[in-house]
This record gives structure tokens, C-alpha cells and sequence, in this order.
């Protein structure tokens, strides 16, 4: 899980592969904690576009100034009917 040069979508396929829940629960936690601290929007595929992916948003416009992008996937979030 820890490899940087492999997709999240290939260490999350191998992780549910030969993972126990247990450790795999707590492996995603932190691979995900890690992908939205440091901006990084693959992290989408495991958070979705909706409000609990803002703070990803947010510390991606802050690493990379890039505000087009984060717009653009704005446009597209999903909100759940209160």
C-alpha cells in the first residue's frame, strides 16, 4: 500500500485482494489521509465528488494554484437531499 509507483486503483485492488478487513480498513484510512493532505485528486476515486472530498479540493488548489480543475470538478458533485 505503501508504493508510490503503482495507482491507487491497483494498491486498492491488491489491498481487497490479500488484505484481512482489518488491516485493509485501516490502510485505506491511511492512504486516503495521506492522498488529501498532500492534494493529490486520485483520492476521489475512494472519497467521491461531494462535500467530504472539499478539504482534497482545498489542499489541491493550495499545492498546485491550479483552481480551474477544482472548479470544473465542483461543477460535478453530488449532494445528498437534507
Amino acid at each position: 500500500m505503501k508504493e508510490d509507483g503503482i495507482t491507487l486503483m491497483d494498491r486498492v485492488a491488491f489491498a481487497c485482494r490479500y488484505m484481512p478487513d482489518t488491516v485493509l480498513n485501516t490502510a485505506i484510512k491511511q492512504l486516503l489521509a495521506t492522498k488529501v493532505k498532500r492534494g493529490q485528486l486520485d483520492a476521489i476515486l475512494l472519497l467521491g465528488l461531494g462535500p467530504s472530498s472539499i478539504p482534497l479540493l482545498e489542499n489541491y488548489v493550495a499545492s498546485s494554484s491550479d483552481l480551474q480543475t477544482a472548479a470544473l470538478l465542483l461543477c460535478f458533485f453530488t449532494t445528498v437531499p437534507t
